[in-house]
């Protein structure tokens, strides 16, 4: 089989197994009863950054942090269909695929032995790889919003009272659970943690400490809006950026063999025509452009032995700007919809550089101290109102001294 990345950084291993569509569809229903949503995927989508946005950073509250390079996935801790007295753990990617994960503790914050875990609880995360320099590997989930805990809704609150539910109830008794139980952690197919956000404008902090200093991928920034509730489906103001090089879409592939051999059969050896099919709803693709490969790369596709029609691919621009095979997106079962390309394409077009972004960061957090006035500090003003006492004393003081002095020189 072939690698479904073709960067320096690994894809992480999907764990767990593979529910059946029987209990998937069980597992949909709840899930959809509890989101108010009967989406197949219900996380939210971003759009690309363009120019635009970099006001809309200036006007508005954001978080940004790292876009990691892994596979994006809900997670929803419920009951389990066989044995509703028992808690269980599933990860639902876009296709959406339902995979059940066992070995996975997420205990209640008032009682952090294990024993009582939550359920009806919906994160939104990435599955990553860390990969260290001594060959050692840690897969994670990396947790960047929460839709719902124990039953109850937060898809309507601002995204950092989300983050603040997540962590008071997962993350923190977790950790506890993690100090007090090591040995059951070992067993655990994955590590929880939450996805490490700052300020819109601490975009120098990332460029220059976090993201270096990451052992897996990353293909650019998320901005999350703090102000507005979680989107299912597309949200204009969740926004994604790639630097220019690595702008991204996924294709459907279609080969097209036009060579003949000597007997006047298709030679199915020879390279063919690469096709781009575009997404346009309900099954329907249109030709897009064709996608450069060179021998090389057509022999290393083949040598993977696995059928091509059809799959959905990712693909990015090279500085001749031809369309250039990424990795295979097995995650997902459809390729970008026109309106998604077109956005890309836009993108690409209207292009915001990391020098853009660094240069405009003092202007986003002028605004944002201009939303957000600090207030007086109780400490100095405190202090300059005890200054403000001596220094009356001192002046009443010296007034009555001179009163004095006056008084006797008359008297004299």
């Amino acid at each position: 089989m072939p690698p479904s990345n073709t960067s320096d950084h690994e894809t992480p291993p999907i764990p767990g197994t593979l529910v059946s569509r029987e209990r998937s569809q069980v597992i949909r229903t709840r899930l959809a009863k509890l989101l108010g949503t009967n989406k197949a995927f219900p996380g939210s989508q971003p759009v690309s950054f363009a120019h635009k946005h970099i006001q809309t950073l200036k006007e508005k509250d954001y978080y940004v942090c790292e876009k990691s390079d892994g596979i994006r996935f809900l997670m929803y801790i419920t009951k389990d269909p066989s044995r509703p007295d028992k808690p269980t753990v599933y990860l639902i990617d876009r296709k959406p695929s339902y995979y059940h994960i066992s070995n996975l503790i997420y205990p209640i914050p008032t009682d952090v032995s294990g024993k009582a875990m939550h359920t009806e609880t919906v994160l939104d995360g990435e599955l990553i790889l860390d990969r260290f320099p001594d060959g050692k590997k840690q897969l994670k989930f990396l947790v960047f919003d929460c839709l719902a805990c124990d039953g109850k809704l937060y898809m309507n609150r601002p995204l950092d009272k989300r983050i603040g539910v997540f962590m008071v109830n997962i993350i923190i008794p977790l950790q506890q659970f993690m100090r007090k139980f090591p040995k059951s952690v070992s067993t655990f197919p994955f590590l929880t943690e939450g996805k490490k956000m700052e300020r819109s404008y601490g975009i120098e902090m990332l460029f220059r400490d976090i993201i270096p200093s990451l052992h897996h991928g990353n293909d650019g920034l998320i901005f999350t809006c703090v102000e507005t509730p979680y989107i299912t489906g597309t949200d204009v103001n969740l926004l994604k950026w790639k630097p220019k090089t690595i702008n991204t879409l996924d294709f459907m592939l279609r080969l097209e063999f036009i060579e003949v051999d000597e007997q006047g059969n298709v030679d199915f050896d020879a390279k063919p025509q690469f096709q781009l099919g575009v997404f346009h709803g309900r099954n329907s693709y249109s030709y897009f452009a064709d996608m450069y490969v060179d021998e090389e790369e057509w022999e290393k596709l083949k040598s993977y032995n696995t059928p091509l029609q059809d799959r959905i691919i990712e693909c990015s621009l090279d500085e001749e700007n031809r369309w250039r095979f990424l990795r295979f997106r097995d995650d997902k079962s459809e390729a970008n919809h026109i309106s998604t390309v077109e956005s890309v394409l836009k993108s690409i077009e209207d292009a915001v550089s990391e020098e853009d972004l660094l240069r405009e960061a003092y202007a986003i957090k002028q605004a944002y101290n201009q939303r957000h006035p600090k207030p007086p500090n109780n400490d100095k003003k405190r202090k300059a109102d005890e200054d403000a006492v001596q220094d009356e004393k001192v002046k009443s003081e010296r007034k009555e001294t001179a009163s004095g002095l006056k008084q006797n020189f008359h008297q004299d």
